[in-house]
């Protein structure tokens, strides 16, 4: 249950108004180049993808390891990771923190709730499945992407606020014990 939510954070991650620009630059940039470099672009894409796989990993590495030392600890993890989600999903419909952050901080509080260092990675591994996809395949999908790019761009109130009640729900599983592996 914990990689499926997490994957669907990594989703909702991606739809932020700064991740969409910097998508939409970086597949822009790279369809100006001309055709002899399509495999070329697309290898660099892949490298692109594992960089950032590898700073997801280590993350996961990180929180894991702080998830196992509470755990260790008899701390009880689901309530306080659980508790810390459902904050940050109430301050992101408030609009008090900004998209990235919501998001990236409930990914490594659930990586952490996995209690160790194997578990947290495989978590931030599931969150970054649909980041990595959209940047290995977004030079053939960018077409079919333009038109949702412009949707979430303009009803950006209304993705914040489903968005922010899906981490409180998440929030509110993970206090429930809801996300035990």
């Amino acid at each position: 249950m914990r990689f499926v939510i997490l994957s669907l954070i990594g989703a909702m991650t991606l739809l932020s108004p700064r991740c969409l620009s910097l998508y939409r630059f970086y597949l822009n940039n790279d369809m100006i180049e001309s055709m002899i470099y399509q495999k070329l672009r697309l290898k660099n894409s892949y490298q692109f993808a594992g960089a950032i796989a590898a700073v997801f990993a280590a993350a996961g590495i990180v929180s894991g390891a702080v998830g196992w030392i509470f755990y260790s600890n008899h701390i009880n993890l689901n309530i306080l990771t659980g508790l810390a989600v459902m904050l940050l999903g109430l301050t992101f419909v408030l609009n008090r923190i900004p998209w990235l952050a919501a998001f990236v901080g409930s990914a490594l509080l659930l990586a952490a709730q996995g209690g160790g260092i194997f578990w947290g990675t495989l978590s931030m591994l599931a969150y970054y499945f649909f980041p990595a996809i959209l940047i290995g395949a977004g030079r053939s999908l960018y077409s079919h992407i333009e038109p949702i790019i412009e949707y979430v761009e303009n009803n950006h109130s209304v993705f914040r606020v489903v968005f922010g009640g899906f981490l409180i729900f998440s929030g509110l599983m993970a206090a429930a014990g809801a996300m035990n592996l």
